[in-house]
């Protein structure tokens, strides 16, 4: 395959990736606030989410947007936990 590095197409390889990388921090997050079983089934409404599925057709930044939103809301979660300084700095993203 030749890449074209004019084109404003983005490698769907990637945009999975960060699709994935969401979904395990939706995960992670509702695991901490409601265990095991709460991140599981927060994980299984996400994957069938009619806004994850519409955008996961639209082939974009919007992946990367919502990974980077999904890191920064489980960081200052754990920021105003435990008070960490390298939580601050990691949420800030």
């Amino acid at each position: 395959m030749v890449k074209n590095f004019n084109s404003p197409i983005v490698d769907t390889y990637a945009v999975y990736q960060f699709k994935y990388a969401h979904l395990v921090g939706i995960m992670r997050w509702a695991t901490l606030h409601w265990g095991n079983r709460g991140g599981l089934i927060a994980g299984m409404i996400t994957a069938v989410l009619p806004t994850e599925i519409y955008y996961a057709q639209d082939v974009g930044e919007y992946a990367l947007l919502v990974c980077l939103l999904t890191y920064s809301l489980f960081f200052l979660d754990q920021a105003n936990r435990k008070s960490l300084a390298r939580y601050w700095f990691y949420g800030q993203f």
